[in-house]
């Protein structure tokens, strides 16, 4: 090669290094001041990454109140890009102004956190599914300790995370009257059908969130018991009401705006509200309630 191709070459190595030096040097990098901050996906649907104070990320963009930045490949997962929230980063020293970029029609609003309206009233359809805390004596009765209530309610969501409602519900069954005789069960043949009504309303605190909502709270209510057989005396039959408490935790999911689903996990008492006579009475059970899971499909606005 000639002494000009050598220098040419040379000319270009010097060039290349500058412009790759350059760029590197452009490179916005930032440090994260807060512990377990958060990371988003760039859709701000899922969490792609929870990072430690301390660490060093690469800003490609800034996009409103949110740096996008590149975290580094880990043993177990590759490079992850996400939007991280301005105040939990501070800038290298050295380090230049990250480029900002325009947003796309609507992006901003779709990036930005929903803003819970001051209120809003939901109607809601439910199943639940109840494990009976006098258990031995449905289970003399129906042959199951357990059984599905069936309801309906509706509720009022505040901006500040409180929340009421009310919710009515329905249980129904028909098994055999039965007696027990030293701890043994002897069903006599003759339907015995069981309902059960009731009626609460429950107060408590959502926990806002933006892909899923956890609440907590407290009910009280009323249950209507029946308990009719066709060849029993009027005197056999009940049909009485008794007071509930609940406690109350769940799970709320946003489909869309007007839509949600729910888990629901609730305990109710009803104490003294059976026990006086027949199997409930053989075994000591008193309390009518028990724990439920119930799922729910909300729509409101």
């Amino acid at each position: 090669m000639s002494i000009r191709g050598v220098s040419s070459l040379a000319c270009v190595v010097i060039m290349l290094t500058a412009f790759t030096s350059t760029a590197v040097a452009q490179q916005a990098r930032g440090r994260v001041i807060k512990d377990n901050s958060i990371v988003w996906n760039t859709s701000f649907t899922t969490i792609a990454a929870v990072v430690k104070a301390g660490t060093i990320v690469d800003i490609v963009s800034r996009r409103g109140n949110w740096y996008e930045v590149a975290l580094p490949k880990t043993q177990t997962a590759g490079p992850v890009v996400g939007l991280i929230s301005v105040s939990q980063v501070e800038l290298l020293e050295g380090s230049p102004t990250p480029p900002v970029r325009a947003e796309a029609t609507g992006e901003k609003a779709a990036r930005q956190p929903p803003v819970p309206r001051p209120v809003s009233f939901w109607g809601f359809g439910d199943v639940g599914f109840t494990a009976f805390a006098a258990h031995q004596s449905f289970d003399a009765v129906l042959d199951q300790c357990c059984g599905f209530f069936y309801g309906a309610g509706a509720e009022v969501h505040f901006g500040f995370g409180l929340y009421v409602g009310g919710m009515i519900e329905r249980f129904n069954k028909t098994g055999q009257r039965a007696f027990v005789n030293n701890g043994a069960v002897y069903r006599l043949g003759i339907p015995d059908e069981i309902t059960i009504v009731p009626v609460s309303a429950t107060a408590g605190y959502r926990f806002n969130r933006r892909t899923y909502i956890p609440y907590i709270g407290g009910a009280v209510g009323s249950y209507s018991y029946k308990e009719s057989s066709g060849f029993s005396d009027a005197g056999e039959n009940v049909d009485a009401r008794f007071t509930s408490y609940s406690v109350v935790a769940g799970v709320e999911f946003p489909v869309e705006s007007w839509s949600a689903g729910a888990i629901e996990f609730r305990f109710t008492s009803v104490p003294n509200a059976i026990g006086v006579s027949g199997v409930s009475a053989a075994f000591g059970e008193h309390n009518l309630g028990g724990f439920d899971v119930r799922l729910k499909l909300l729509f409101g606005k």
